[in-house]
């Protein structure tokens, strides 16, 4: 299964400085490695953030794609001991002449938890029943149990 988390920019400024770089190349006279340069610079600032699960060799890998490539380390799942699906909510202030306004989201992430309970989140959601939808999938494909902070926090 491949998880895509999309465009990221996490690798905005290394991109940024390839392009540059690519450019200054161009300018120089130097087409042909110029635009490889260039090319190179706009695939990094582009690279994309996943994860692949494979249920058969009980693996999980989290990747940056940076096409044709999916760079990362495949991890075993027995390292991870619960799926966990939470709640984060964040509250943002914003103040301008004689008026303040509070910005509060709430988003659902589903992760895994290892011994050490450090997080490798699969996907965040909007929606508690998409998140719950999708925790329940992920569980019966890699065949562990899913831990619900939301409903445990709702419940007490």
């Amino acid at each position: 299964m491949n998880i895509f988390h999309g465009i990221t920019l996490s690798n905005f400024f290394t991109g940024i400085a390839v392009i540059a770089l690519g450019i200054m190349i161009l300018m120089s006279n130097s087409v042909i490695p110029g635009i490889i340069i260039l090319y190179l610079g706009i695939l990094i600032f582009l690279s994309i953030k996943g994860i692949l699960i494979d249920p058969v060799k009980h693996r999980i890998k989290s990747y940056h794609y940076i096409y044709p490539f999916k760079i990362g380390s495949w991890k075993a799942l027995i390292d991870f001991k619960v799926l966990k699906l939470g709640i984060t909510n964040t509250s943002q202030v914003m103040n301008s002449r004689g008026s303040t306004t509070t910005v509060r989201t709430k988003s659902f992430d589903v992760s895994l938890l290892n011994a050490y309970d450090v997080p490798l989140e699969l996907k965040e959601f909007d929606s508690y029943d998409e998140a719950k939808a999708f925790s329940e999938e992920i569980s019966k494909l890699i065949k562990m149990p899913v831990a619900d902070y939301f409903k445990q926090i709702q419940d007490n």
